[in-house]
């Protein structure tokens, strides 16, 4: 390419930088003033602390990775030169998604030409969800680095057949892997092209190229693999989450969406002891990470053995969510970033998903009549949202197929204003028919929007309630509410806020409604009967602790409360065998040894109260309760 050329080409490239930024920079700014601007919920928080300590000096770790690694290591370093704000994280991000927009150009050039590429990096530059991705502390702005950068070194690839380039590009890959490991389908998808692509050189050449991609991958992984055998004693490349995932995405409680191991577990911090917990008691014996994730994978193939036509139908609905036109939220919906961010809420009315897709599809048939053919880019899409569904679907894990449908659609873009100005209507009628039946079916609202936005709002509520802020979480609730009234969560967190608060009537009425839309809810049950308990009504307390424990028997607290409600009525023998219970349950709750304490001295039985005492000042020296109780046992011996 002339040297004038390369000039102009470099000029529009800093153009889009400037303007992915600037638009970035305003969303920034925009969601600044939302009260949620530094909060840290879900996956968000786990990083941080992740991030936290890397910073702090422990890089190595204690054990095996189970969540993607790079991006707290990324975290990590950010935090080091810029400090640990999420504002000014995600201002790196804003810089990064922009560097990304640029990157795609560049592979839009290599595999199409240069206008469809500046195209492509301007549909990403704009996207919604690009936008808002790259403001959430969250892996997908990384994500999205990645994919494009990759995509630009395979595209100099296709267009130079320099072998030097290969390696790179596997070292592109494994670093990708190192943040969302399903992105190691595409190490498969380019063995199998590689032999299509170099099908007029001899076997030898194949060969060597294929082993560079891969010792380009394993430069990154080999080491990590390393680690992980070190500080774990297992030799797992990435992590040991894709048993536990495969199992959400596939057992026999899945829906296509995240679904907790455990029920009403669905923080991060639990997936991994839940996951191990779970598979450890099913064995009768410790595993280590890699036998855990052995076990869901056994475990899952054995639900679909057992039901074939229903697991396929399960797979059917994940693809269509993988393609639908809604923005699958996580913890954070696009929808409510957009109630604060004047840019997601402009551009949201004229780009999403569903419009990518019709213009992806059109670009599709478009390129395929192109010569040379970007023929890698087709498996790459496909293969990717296939490794999407086979898992579970959120609106970030199908992220990365959006700068291949950008290039797509670019090339429909420039074809069609091509055609547009030399007067022609012919050529444009298959992309256009293709652009029709894509967006029938990527804008089918599968999700209703209304129901993240009350997902979202009541995430942002149990973070505040985290954080000890039970008004402003109380806040979140009651938005959530409003937006989806009949969802029992709401209400019950709500109830929970305001028993903090002190607004006990007003929490009541609320686990009332809970329990309403879900009778088998245990915590309501057992709250609204410690606020009964609390007014006197032991009766009525006892009925809502039993229905709680029908719910869930397997509930320490649970055990207590009707440990608590037999003692208050005077059956202290009853007491002392739920108190009983809730020990076996887990040995460590003390409020339980306490009560059980009580229950036995009520009893006259002094011995066993000393002894459970002593227990207690073994586990927690400075408890006065204890102390206060072996004195009085031991006054009482004398």
């Amino acid at each position: 390419m002339p040297a004038q050329e390369v000039q102009q080409f470099t000029r529009r490239l800093i153009a889009l930088f400037l303007l992915a930024f600037a638009v970035r920079a305003a969303h920034v700014v925009s969601i600044g003033n939302a009260p949620f601007a530094r909060l840290l919920i879900g996956d968000a928080r786990s990083y941080d602390r992740w991030a936290r300590e890397i910073a702090a000096g422990d890089w190595i770790g204690h054990q095996t990775f189970y969540q993607a690694p790079l991006y707290p290591y990324t975290l990590a370093a950010v935090y080091k030169v810029a400090g640990a704000d999420p504002m000014r994280v995600r201002w790196v991000q804003a810089a990064l998604g922009a560097l990304a927009c640029v990157a795609l150009a560049v592979a839009g050039r290599r595999w199409l030409d240069d206008r469809a590429g500046l195209v492509a990096g301007a549909l990403l530059a704009l996207y919604p969800p690009a936008i808002f991705f790259d403001g959430l502390i969250q892996k997908a702005s990384l994500d999205n680095f990645l994919m494009c950068s990759l995509l630009a070194v395979l595209g100099a690839y296709a267009r130079r057949r320099s072998t030097r380039l290969l390696v790179p590009a596997g070292a592109i890959l494994g670093l990708f892997a190192l943040t969302r490991e399903n992105a190691l389908v595409f190490l498969a998808i380019l063995v199998c092209w590689l032999p299509f692509f170099l099908n007029d050189r001899p076997v030898r050449e194949i060969a060597a190229s294929v082993l560079l991609l891969i010792a380009g991958v394993a430069i990154v992984l080999l080491p990590v693999g390393i680690r992980n055998r070190v500080v774990g004693g297992e030799f797992l490349v990435t992590t040991s989450q894709a048993g536990p995932n495969f199992y959400i995405g596939n057992g026999e409680q899945a829906t296509g969406r995240y679904v907790p191991i455990v029920p009403g577990r669905e923080m991060p911090e639990f997936e991994r002891t839940d996951a191990t917990a779970v598979a450890e008691r099913a064995a009768g014996h410790s595993l280590t990470p890699g036998q855990v994730s052995s076990f869901w994978w056994s475990r899952s193939f054995a639900a679909i053995r057992a039901h074939p036509g229903q697991w396929a139908t399960l797979l059917g609905k994940k693809a269509l969510l993988t393609w639908n036109r809604a923005e699958l939220p996580d913890t954070e919906a696009l929808e409510v970033y957009r109630d604060y961010s004047f840019v997601l809420r402009v551009l949201g009315t004229m780009l999403g998903f569903g419009i990518l897709c019709a213009l992806g599809a059109a670009g599709m048939v478009v390129a395929w009549s192109r010569t040379p053919r970007p023929t890698l880019l087709y498996p790459m899409l496909f293969g990717f949202s296939a490794a999407v569904a086979l898992f579970y679907v959120f609106a970030r894990y199908r992220f990365p197929m959006v700068p291949i449908l950008a290039l797509f659609g670019a090339c429909a873009l420039v074809a069609s204003w091509d055609g547009w100005r030399a007067g022609l209507r012919k050529p444009a009628a298959a992309p256009v028919s293709a652009a029709l039946l894509a967006g029938a079916v990527a804008l089918l609202p599968i999700v209703p929007g209304r129901g993240s936005r009350g997902l979202a709002y009541e995430n942002l509520g149990i973070g505040f309630s985290d954080a000890g802020d039970a008004k402003r979480s109380a806040e979140f609730f009651r938005t959530a509410i409003d937006l989806e009234p009949r969802e029992p969560g709401p209400h019950y967190n709500l109830a929970v806020a305001l028993m903090r608060l002190g607004e006990t009537e007003q929490a009541a009425t609320e686990l009332e409604t809970t329990l309403r839309l879900d009778p088998a809810n245990a915590p309501a049950h057992d709250n609204l009967g410690t606020l009964l308990a609390e007014h006197g009504d032991l009766a009525d307390a006892e009925k809502h602790f039993r229905e709680a424990y029908r719910s869930d028997p397997s509930s320490p607290l649970t055990m207590v409360n009707l440990g608590n409600a037999a003692l208050s009525q005077g059956r202290a023998e009853e007491a002392v065998d739920w108190y009983r219970r809730a020990l076996a349950a887990q040995p460590d709750y003390l409020d339980a040894r306490l009560n059980l304490l009580q229950a036995l001295e009520r009893l006259g039985r002094t011995e066993d109260a000393a002894t459970e005492a002593r227990a207690v000042l073994r586990a927690d020296p400075a408890n006065a309760e204890a102390r206060e109780a072996l004195g009085r046992l031991g006054a009482q011996n004398r």
